[in-house]
């Protein structure tokens, strides 16, 4: 049962974003198909504006994709929608799970969207010799590899992103239960949760700091210090977020499993 809710919650979402999906791809395709013509008018005017427009999709899908899985979250469990949801012989917790595994899904096929849209817009890869490079100054930075600089930014927005989705059913799910302004309660509570979040955070690094003087360099200005301290802050990053995650799931699960009020 689990699997079929999760097939249908794949396919509701991706029936919104595959039209958008291709439509990034045609246009970064033509916007390459231009580039071809070297210094006519389709390479250095129609192909840098298509270029921008196909690039601009690419980046509208990855935030519709966000805002779909917030809209779609609350439509499924307390719209018309939450009739049918609600009857299903699954607990509240296995149903946000699959929504949460749905959300991370399309996320992550939304983010490969965008890199393949610009590989296909500004390719071939020889022309990301200047990114190369960079990765190349931080590798040295964050004593590490090209490959692990590059995993280390990638998991970093993803989870930040998917972090960000969480806070946003926690909005809706505590909205909810409210008799009326169910949105804008849901914006309220996921705005302060955010907040409260990166200041948590940020007193977080502080309190490593004390113990660690590399990671305070970050906050005294220290630009030699600060350099070597953005693994570690980095590293913190990613724990922080991972456990809020974590925790977030659990909490929302647990209030979801108190009862739905339908619309």
């Amino acid at each position: 049962m689990f699997k079929q809710v999760l097939k249908y919650d794949l396919r509701h979402l991706y029936k919104f974003l595959l039209p958008l999906y291709l439509i990034a791809l045609l246009v970064a395709i033509v916007a390459r198909a231009c580039c071809l013509f070297e210094n006519s008018f389709l390479d250095i005017v129609l192909g840098s504006v298509l270029g921008g427009i196909g690039l601009g999709c690419a980046i509208a899908a990855l935030t519709n994709n966000i805002v779909r899985c917030w809209t779609y979250f609350r439509n499924n469990l307390y719209g018309d929608q939450g009739y049918l949801t609600n009857t299903l012989p699954l607990t509240k917790s296995v149903i946000y799970t699959a929504k949460f595994l749905t959300a991370i899904i399309t996320i992550l096929s939304s983010f490969l969207l965008l890199v393949v849209a610009i590989i296909i817009i500004y390719g071939p890869l020889e022309n990301f010799s200047q990114i190369w490079s960079l990765l190349d100054d931080f590798s040295i930075m964050l004593e590490t590899s090209s490959a692990g600089v590059c995993f280390i930014l990638v998991s970093s927005i993803l989870l930040e992103v998917f972090c960000v989705i969480e806070i946003g059913f926690f909005g809706i799910i505590l909205g909810q239960r409210a008799q009326n302004t169910q949105v804008l309660r849901a914006v309220i509570y996921g705005a302060i949760a955010f907040f409260a979040l990166q200041a948590v955070f940020v007193a977080l690094a502080f309190l490593v700091a004390l113990f660690n003087p590399a990671v305070m360099s970050i906050f005294n200005g220290n630009k030699e210090g600060s350099l070597g301290a953005l693994k570690t802050f980095f590293f913190l990053g990613n724990m922080f977020y991972l456990l809020v995650i974590i925790g977030l799931g659990f909490a929302n699960a647990k209030i979801l499993n108190r009862g739905i009020d339908l619309e």
